[in-house]
């Protein structure tokens, strides 16, 4: 898995956040973890199965909770599997 570091994503995404000029920014914090073999293509299908729930179409923030989050990653990488 070359190039994939969770904490370097963390970090990268909580400096993205912080970017946002939000008055209370809030912290990046891992809920669900699910390795993939094939994370590359499963992260672009959860991203687009997403992308009516973003924030803003150029950000990876998403008005979803937790719980919606790690239901749509694991059937998506169900659909990948079948």
């Amino acid at each position: 898995m070359e190039g994939w570091n969770i904490n370097r994503r963390i970090s990268d995404a909580q400096k993205d956040l912080e970017r946002t000029f939000i008055a209370d920014t809030p912290r990046v914090k891992v809920y669900y973890k699910k390795y993939d073999k094939n994370f590359n293509e499963l992260e672009s299908y959860v991203h687009r199965k997403l992308n009516k729930v973003r924030y803003r179409p150029d950000r990876e923030f998403f008005k979803i909770t937790p719980k919606e989050a790690k239901k749509i990653i694991i059937d998506c990488a169900r659909d990948l599997k079948n």
